[in-house]
């Protein structure tokens, strides 16, 4: 890390992350669907063709543009003082040779609430233990919410289990609360929600969306950028989550 890295680790936020390989159809998919490749840390150049003429397109990804395509496993979080970054990623090495990969998924379009995302067909067991693993393992890397940060959090609607999750773990859907999804839009208004499905859908198809989760990712966000890939680690086959 740099000298003015280093200065500003306090204000960073960290995150464990699963990428896509950077090579596979799907990663490319989704980075121009973003616009940003947040393994390269490259912006992309977008087509928004075939979207509502009312929707801007630009705001339809602002969000997900910050953090990337991904799957949280481990949500963005401040790293605790008594640690750096060094320390983040010898423990992520450590927890990979000692976790399970979670298998092969395929994925499907949908929304959650009002936002698209691309979420696994049927049940994944092995998914929510690496998802809890993550959370656990992790855990004393992180620096308590601060007051905005909180407050941020509980501008959403969440339930008292939520509220609970988010006090305890600075997230609020972990556990039973987790569902893995890999974001493509921000809120969409309810007249628009079939037609921009329809589009995902063409843009997504499902032999494209293949996945074996096999690695986890840190990834590191600098105050005012985006999220990027710092490193990969490969998970073990040899021992259970």
């Amino acid at each position: 890390m740099t000298a003015d890295l280093k200065d500003r680790t306090s204000d960073m936020r960290y995150a464990i992350y699963y990428l896509p390989l950077g090579e596979t159809r799907l990663w490319k998919r989704a980075s121009g669907w973003l616009g940003y490749d947040s393994i390269t840390g490259t912006d992309l150049a977008r087509e928004t063709r075939d979207l509502p003429a009312s929707l801007d397109p630009d705001r339809l990804i602002a969000s997900p543009k910050v953090y990337g395509f991904h799957a949280t496993l481990k949500a963005p979080f401040r790293l605790n003082q008594s640690f750096g970054e060094k320390d983040l990623l010898e423990e992520a090495a450590k927890f990979a040779t000692a976790t399970s990969a979670a298998g092969k998924l395929v994925l499907a379009p949908a929304f959650i609430g009002d936002f698209a995302a691309l979420v696994p067909v049927g049940p994944q067991p092995r998914l929510h233990q690496l998802a809890d693993a993550c959370v656990l393992g992790f855990e004393r890397f992180r620096a308590p919410m601060n007051e905005a940060e909180r407050k941020r959090r509980l501008l959403s609607p969440l339930t008292v289990r939520q509220i609970k999750n988010l006090e305890q773990w600075g997230y609020p859907y972990v556990f039973e609360e987790f569902r893995f999804h890999m974001t493509l839009t921000g809120d969409i208004p309810q007249p628009l929600k079939e037609s921009v499905l329809q589009k995902i859908v063409h843009e997504f198809p499902v032999a494209d969306c293949r996945l074996d989760i096999d690695t986890i990712c840190v990834c590191r966000q600098a105050p005012g950028e985006r999220f990027r890939l710092i490193k990969r680690f490969k998970l073990s086959r040899a021992h259970a989550c």
